[in-house]
């Protein structure tokens, strides 16, 4: 349906202009692509961090004190 629809305006502009529209309407929908990789990775980075909480809880904390303490940790 949005193929459809830039070919439409594709006519309606001709050529060049309606190659631009085409352009415009791949690369957003390349962005938008990216921004959901994006967050399937910070929803993955949480269940990582859910995930080592539960098989360390002892560990996850002293990771969390350390990661609040100034200097090189």
């Amino acid at each position: 349906m949005i193929s459809e629809a830039i070919e439409w305006i594709k006519g309606l502009l001709g050529g060049e202009a309606g190659q631009l529209v085409q352009e415009a309407a791949e690369s957003y929908g390349h962005e938008a692509l990216e921004d959901v990789q994006d967050s399937a990775q910070g929803l993955q980075d949480g269940v990582d961090t859910a995930t080592d909480v539960a098989e360390d809880p002892g560990g996850a904390a002293v990771d969390a004190a350390r990661d609040q303490l100034p200097g090189d940790n």
